[in-house]
């Protein structure tokens, strides 16, 4: 996680689809987590680099990615 003015930027690798858009992605907001899932197709899955910038308010603790959880905590906590 990067921290910036307005929120934060995770980077992560993620197999998936080799023809995946940005269209296959979702992110929500529950309660005090971000929900950031991913929807397959058919096709050979490649190594993508996954990039998301996530508006920091209101604050939030956790990040969810397809079902794995993990918990944010600013350089103040």
């Amino acid at each position: 996680m990067v921290s910036g003015f307005a929120g934060e930027r995770y980077e992560f690798e993620k197999c998936l689809p080799e023809n995946f858009s940005k269209d296959q992605m979702s992110a929500t907001r529950q309660g005090d987590s971000v929900v950031l899932k991913f929807t397959g197709g058919p096709g050979k899955n490649v190594l993508y680099k996954i990039t998301v910038d996530i508006d920091s308010y209101p604050k939030y603790s956790f990040v969810s990615v397809d079902g794995e959880t993990y918990i944010v905590m600013s350089s103040k906590d």
